[in-house]
């Protein structure tokens, strides 16, 4: 299972809200205190552990869990897409409202179990 994966074209609902946002002029909106945490993985990797457990036997009816292992937080990804579209001015808004259901953090490294 591939927590949150990224390509070129395709976001995670987080990153696609974030973006669409900022490109709008408006700041990215954060739930809780902006410290919860997500596990982002590249499309490709997911592709190439694919490719890769079609042609290895050990994989054979066994759970692949797949991640980067790296956290990442809601609050800094905000901060990063701001810089990264040039829109330094529009930090994300941390709302300190904390939703049902909203997990604080997920983070898978990668396993075979």
């Amino acid at each position: 299972m591939a927590w949150n994966f990224f390509a070129f074209a395709l976001f995670p609902a987080v990153l696609a809200i974030f973006l669409a946002r900022l490109l709008a002029g408006e700041r990215p909106t954060v739930y809780e205190d902006g410290g919860q945490s997500r596990d982002f993985i590249s499309v490709h990797d997911v592709a190439d552990t694919a490719l890769q457990v079609l042609t290895d036997d050990r994989a054979d009816g066994r759970v692949l869990n797949l991640g980067s292992g790296q956290p990442r937080r809601i609050a800094d990804i905000g901060r990063t897409l701001a810089t990264l579209t040039g829109r330094e001015d529009l930090q994300p808004h941390v709302t300190k409202q904390f939703r049902r259901g909203d997990r604080r953090g997920r983070a898978q490294k990668s396993s075979l179990g």
